[in-house]
């Protein structure tokens, strides 16, 4: 990384987060706000990990705490869930507006949008480039504690709304996301390819 650039990186909370909340629903726990909220403490627990991470190799790495509001001085900036309602996603795009990006990096465990869950149905087929409407067909509009979709409807609405696009990249192979930050070709889906941002 040269010593111009600066990252945002928005921790999830993956399959710890999803376990904790169907325990949580196992014992009886159904109210959404709570079951987010044990949701947020494990992407809490990842942004930790991750910031001291890269601590340890770079100078400068801090937390965001207030997704709204600019900090000062950083070269790599970490930051997690920090309201219920939404994925970090959401917290994702947030930050992109925040900062001006153009795009969100979605690095998640699939290679593209599917028409269908490609892990229940054989016949899914990739979509390389969306538009937010047809994006936004493909998952609903509904948002759950644990929901897994490529990217999740309350952070689509946002990233429309605010012009951003969203690449989604499989996070197991670092080499496509390397293809992708030097402008060549690559493995992934573009959502909201047509928005006016370039």
């Amino acid at each position: 990384m040269s010593t111009d650039k600066k990252v945002i990186i928005v921790t999830g909370g993956g399959s710890v987060c999803r376990k904790y909340i169907q325990a949580a629903r196992d014992l009886g726990i159904n109210d959404q706000e709570a079951l987010d909220w044990i949701g947020i403490a494990a992407t809490n627990m990842n942004e930790m990990f991750v910031k001291e991470m890269f601590a340890k190799y770079v100078k400068n790495v801090k937390i965001s705490k207030n997704h709204n509001k600019k900090i000062s001085s950083w070269r790599i900036l970490v930051g997690s869930g920090i309201a219920p309602g939404h994925s970090t996603d959401m917290d994702a795009v947030l930050l992109a507006k925040t900062y001006k990006a153009d795009y969100v990096i979605n690095l998640t465990d699939v290679e593209y949008v599917y028409t269908a869950d490609p892990k229940k149905d054989k016949n899914a087929k990739p979509l390389k480039q969306l538009s937010w409407a047809e994006y936004k067909k493909c998952i609903g509009g509904e948002w759950v504690p644990g929901l897994h979709t490529p990217f999740d409807p309350v952070a689509s609405k946002l990233a429309e709304k605010s012009g951003l696009k969203v690449v989604i990249l499989n996070a197991k192979k670092l080499d496509n996301l390397d293809a992708f930050l030097n402008g060549k070709e690559f493995i992934g889906s573009v959502i909201g390819y047509n928005n006016p941002k370039k």
